[in-house]
């Protein structure tokens, strides 16, 4: 595949992307557009590992973070837009804090659109669900609900989309051209990018720090007297005593809402085809 067809693959995949009912779609078209745009990413991602020289260099792995918060059925969408292309999302705490993938940088690109997408279609079927005549109170409840229990719909849905991709004869080369086991096989190469970009990043500085400290301290300790070491490691015990004996307070978590929502959400998810084949 030579750049200039990778290129008008990716302009297909975005347009792909933005045919949605919102835009005028029926939602068998847009189911089919989103399951294209997925098996697109990853025929690319393969045919490019294929004709990749010996000793060439890896795929650029990037970083893309927002620190805004999240809606939870937002963080829902999230994951099951990584879970799509091959990319780590890491949203904690249900994406109080924001998000971030990691990943290789065109498939990080189509994650994000890809959620934003997800994020529309939720809000579209929560304005066609919500019944009329509720009190201020009932549609909140209804409200919240209904997108979590939609998005976390989704974001099952994905996880059992892509593992039919890699298992599934007829749905890899459907979608990709390629055999399941040249998808998962894919799929793994993409985790182990990412796994050695943070060890690489985050891990490797963080061992090399704590191997420097236990250096340090050997060798302060081999230069104390014996009472001076013997002092020095009981109130070193008293200290560790003292932290864990110090009750734990676990950090204020969000759960997903549960009400009258949820039954009309998780059905609505299951609108949001992701592929025909995918039932309840």
């Amino acid at each position: 595949m030579t750049p200039e067809e990778i290129t008008k693959t990716k302009t297909r995949i975005a347009k792909l992307l933005k045919m949605t009912v919102e835009n005028g779609c029926s939602e068998d078209e847009a189911a089919n557009a989103m399951r294209m745009a997925a098996g697109l990413a990853v025929k690319i991602g393969i045919e490019l590992d294929a004709v990749r020289p010996a000793g060439a260099p890896k795929p650029k792995i990037v970083e893309k973070r927002k620190y805004t918060m999240m809606k939870v059925y937002e963080s829902f969408c999230a994951e099951a837009a990584a879970v799509l292309y091959g990319v780590d999302c890491y949203a904690p705490n249900y994406g109080k804090h924001g998000w971030w993938f990691t990943g290789r940088e065109e498939n990080v690109e189509l994650a994000e659109q890809t959620m934003l997408w997800l994020v529309q279609q939720v809000e579209q079927l929560y304005k066609q669900t919500l019944p009329r005549g509720l009190s201020k109170r009932d549609r909140a409840n209804f409200r919240g609900s209904f997108k979590d229990a939609c998005g976390k719909r989704i974001y099952h849905r994905s996880v059992r989309l892509m593992r039919d991709m890699k298992t599934n004869e007829r749905d890899a080369q459907s979608a990709t051209g390629s055999t399941a086991l040249v998808v998962a096989n894919h799929f793994e190469t993409l985790r182990l990018e990412i796994k050695e970009f943070e060890d690489e990043k985050y891990w490797a500085p963080i061992r090399a720090a704590e191997a420097r400290r236990q250096e340090e301290r050997t060798q302060m300790l081999a230069a104390m007297t014996e009472p001076e070491r013997v002092k020095f490691l009981e109130k070193e015990q008293k200290e560790r005593e003292k932290a864990a004996a110090k009750p734990y307070k676990a950090p204020r978590t969000r759960n997903p809402k549960y009400g009258s929502g949820t039954m009309a959400g998780r059905e609505a998810g299951d609108r949001v085809q992701l592929r025909r084949e995918i039932g309840s």
